[in-house]
C-alpha cells in the first residue's frame, strides 16, 4: 500500500501548489534534504498524489508504460502530518535513501 496526500478542506492540487515546489521528472538524487517527491497522477476520473518514499517507488511512478499525465513536486517532509497523509509513522517506516 502506498502513501497518498489527501488534505482536509482543500484539493490535493491546491495543497501541492501552495506547499510544494514543481519539479519536472526528478531523479531520486535531486530530492532536496528534508523533502520528498510527490507525484500528482491524473487518473482521468480523479487525481492521486502519491508520495515517492524510495528510489523504487519513484521509478514505479515514472514507468514508461504508464501514459497517465503526471506532475512532480518536492514537499517538505515536516508538512506530511497524520492529517495530510493519514499515518506519518507508516511513511517514516517506508522511507529509504539510496
Amino acid at each position: 500500500m502506498g502513501v497518498y496526500i489527501n488534505p482536509f478542506g482543500e484539493s490535493k492540487e491546491i495543497w501541492l501548489v501552495v506547499h510544494g515546489t514543481p519539479s519536472p521528472q526528478p531523479t531520486w538524487d535531486q530530492v532536496p534534504k528534508g523533502q520528498i517527491a510527490v507525484c500528482l497522477v491524473d487518473n482521468f476520473h480523479f487525481t492521486a498524489a502519491g508520495v515517492a518514499y524510495s528510489k523504487h517507488e519513484m521509478k514505479a511512478f515514472q514507468s514508461p508504460s504508464d501514459h497517465r499525465p503526471r506532475r512532480w513536486y518536492f514537499v517538505p517532509l515536516e508538512l506530511l502530518t497524520d492529517e495530510i497523509i493519514g499515518d506519518r509513522a507508516y511513511l517514516d517506516s517506508l522511507i529509504t535513501r539510496g
